[in-house]
């Protein structure tokens, strides 16, 4: 029998099956950093022409840009961040995103192509080393995966299916896994039409603890 305790002083949730127990706990954590790392494929937007940034950034964001098949961006880096609510986004440069929201909004410029953030997450990690919530995984799949996100993609059609903002809301908690302490997440997606403003690609961190999955 394993067990995963989530570090948090006041007990508020518990989950249980025919094999495991998890309870959910209430704590401080705000002193700690939490290792960071993401690779993002941009499937028709320039590394010139992207913007990537942390909200609340406590060390440099270690980020390299390297082009992709002649035509796209694939964006990479880590850093530390801190046990509290965060957005990671990616989007266009301030010259090539109002070109976009005026052409979009008012008309004129028709040899101006909308930007498409079709896009594939390489990884999106938390936290340096993956082999005690691999293990875990491969015991436990309906309850923990090792990187949900990673894997997941979007390939618009046109250059306007993917003129969108898509909003990742991921959910973190602190756990133990047998005896080691790691960060697991999971995430729901929303993709909302941006033909009124500029489109980009935006990571709600949420560490909030009580937060119904």
């Amino acid at each position: 029998i394993v067990a995963i305790v989530f570090l948090f002083s006041k007990e508020i949730r518990t989950y249980k099956n025919k094999s495991l127990e998890t309870n959910l706990y209430i704590q401080n954590l705000h002193l700690y950093t939490i290792h960071f790392e993401f690779d993002i494929i941009l499937m028709s937007l320039s590394c010139e022409t992207v913007n990537v940034f942390l909200k609340l950034q406590f060390e440099d964001l270690n980020l390299r840009k390297e082009e992709f098949e002649g035509r796209g961006c694939r964006i990479s880096g880590k850093t530390e961040v801190k046990h509290m609510d965060n957005i990671f986004m990616i989007q266009p440069t301030n010259d090539i995103g109002m070109m976009d929201f005026i052409v979009n909004s008012f008309g004129g410029a028709s040899n101006f192509t909308p930007l498409d953030l079709s896009h594939k997450i390489l990884k999106f990690q938390f936290g340096r080393s993956l082999r005690h919530q691999t293990e875990i995984s491969e015991l436990y799949p309906h309850l923990l995966k090792t990187t949900p996100l990673s894997g997941q993609e979007y390939h618009g059609s046109s250059k306007k299916d993917g003129h969108y903002l898509f909003i990742y809301d991921i959910n973190l908690v602190t756990a133990k896994i047998n005896s080691s302490f790691e960060i697991v997440y999971n995430y729901s997606k929303n993709e909302l039409s941006a033909q009124s403003s500029v489109p980009q690609i935006i990571f709600y961190l949420d560490f909030s603890p009580d937060r119904k999955s």
